[in-house]
């Protein structure tokens, strides 16, 4: 991808609803993420992330995982509250792939989603916590499994 090509791609991907079969769509943006280098572009997928909603805001936080800037993380750290429980794990298990540098950002809010109602976003958040360096909560211990995969306590 040319590199000045690259803010008018991701307008377009995004302003045109992302069409098409969803592993197409998010193969697409993935493909994007990781080849967006231009300031302009890396803008334009985080505000197309912060005003999107449903199938389309979950690819983005997908396609957004690889971008290291503080903005990012910020938009990861807003999505938290987002009403949409998918969104919200998503943001978590993006927030423990950024790394140490998130830490000081990442750490109340994911502490915080302990308690979230959704049970994915409580187990997002602890696996999260645990990517950055920090003990697992209390509650969230991985149940030893049986070779069937099914926890030991049902064979």
């Amino acid at each position: 991808m040319m590199k000045e090509n690259q803010a008018k791609t991701v307008e377009h991907l995004v302003a045109s609803g992302l069409p098409g079969k969803r592993a197409a769509s998010e193969e697409a943006l993935n493909a994007l993420a990781t080849q967006v280098t231009e300031p302009k572009a890396a803008r334009a997928l985080l505000s197309a992330f912060e005003d999107a909603a449903g199938r389309t805001k979950l690819l983005l936080a997908e396609a957004l995982r690889g971008q290291a800037s503080e903005e990012a993380t910020m938009a990861f750290v807003k999505a938290m509250r987002d009403k949409d429980a998918e969104v919200r794990a998503a943001a978590a298990r993006a927030l423990g792939a950024r790394g140490a540098a998130a830490t000081d950002a990442a750490q109340p809010v994911l502490q915080k989603a302990l308690k979230d109602e959704s049970l994915r976003v409580r187990w997002s958040a602890a696996r999260a916590l645990e990517a950055l360096g920090l003990d697992r909560p209390k509650g969230f211990e991985d149940r030893p499994t049986a070779p069937s995969g099914l926890p030991a306590s049902f064979e």
